[in-house]
């Protein structure tokens, strides 16, 4: 049996790659464990490009402590909203329902 206590971690990490190279991503990701690490590790980044592509966003609304104002923050140009009923609201803004704010791409 081969011993393998020669072999230094930065030889074997260019192997890594060299096999890696030959692999494609489904192939790398269907690895046990690796989707997951994967997942968490670009949560965030993967969110900010699912938002992105939407035309068409809804955001929960917060309630301040006496219950009579309607806050959100538009998602297209973070302006926050408050009390959705008045016409200050920003040109995104469609409609709200008793949990979401409802927030327009179109008029950027």
């Amino acid at each position: 049996m081969v011993n393998y206590d020669d072999i230094k971690d930065e030889e074997f990490d260019d192997l890594l790659d060299d096999v890696l190279n030959t692999m494609s991503m489904h192939e790398i990701t269907s690895i046990s464990g690796v989707y997951e690490i994967l997942k968490e590790e670009l949560n965030n980044e993967v969110l900010e490009l699912w938002e992105s592509s939407q035309d068409y966003l809804k955001v929960d609304i917060v309630h301040d402590v006496t219950g009579g104002y309607q806050e959100a923050e538009c998602p297209f140009c973070e302006e926050t909203n408050i009390n959705a009923v008045e016409s200050d609201m920003c040109e995104h803004f469609d409609k709200m329902d008793d949990k979401y704010f409802y927030f327009k791409r179109e008029g950027e």
